[in-house]
């Protein structure tokens, strides 16, 4: 399988190479230290130190302005457990537009999300696209599909079955 990414084949040896390519991916199961704050987790790989202590103003700016970015108003000092689960995405979410990546998979985002959750999920996901970004939204929620997507690619046993414009399937397909 070759993968282009502004017209030129990619590779990508682990997720912080797809990152730093402007790729990256919201999990279906998300993944976090749980006992972390937002900021924390926010941050992680890049916490910023002084005299070898970490800078929690710092820490707390940098996470209150990757929130902002997806209008997103959680405290960047609670901890990852005390979130919702789409309250946890928003987070996984914002620190990728915060990672100015270009491209987002969405990995069956809205299975664990209640309604008004999801329909929350589907207005951001429509302001990253406004913005340029590009969406791969994965989910077997045909509805959601042809809500979202300009263009199909369905996938059966793992073998490709077809591409196509959005307005050429039907939710049956």
């Amino acid at each position: 399988v070759e993968i282009l990414l502004d017209g030129r084949p990619v590779q990508f040896d682990d997720p912080r190479d797809a990152l730093a390519s402007g790729v990256a991916m919201v999990h279906q199961e998300l993944a976090f230290c749980e006992n972390l704050t937002v900021g924390e987790n926010l941050c992680l790989g890049q916490l910023p130190r002084r005299f070898g202590f970490v800078q929690r103003d710092v820490v707390r700016r940098r996470a209150t302005e990757l929130l902002a970015t997806i209008g997103a108003t959680i405290d960047p000092a609670r901890t990852m457990d005390t979130l919702t689960v789409a309250e946890q995405q928003l987070v996984q979410i914002a620190g990728a537009v915060g990672a100015a990546a270009r491209v987002i998979v969405f990995d069956e985002p809205t299975s664990s999300l209640a309604r008004d959750d999801a329909e929350r999920l589907f207005g951001l996901i429509a302001d990253l696209q406004s913005r340029g970004v590009t969406i791969l939204y994965v989910s077997h929620r045909m509805a959601e599909i042809h809500r979202l997507c300009d263009e199909i690619t369905v996938l059966r046993d793992g073998q490709h079955v077809a591409t196509r414009p959005a307005s050429e399937l039907d939710e049956a397909t």
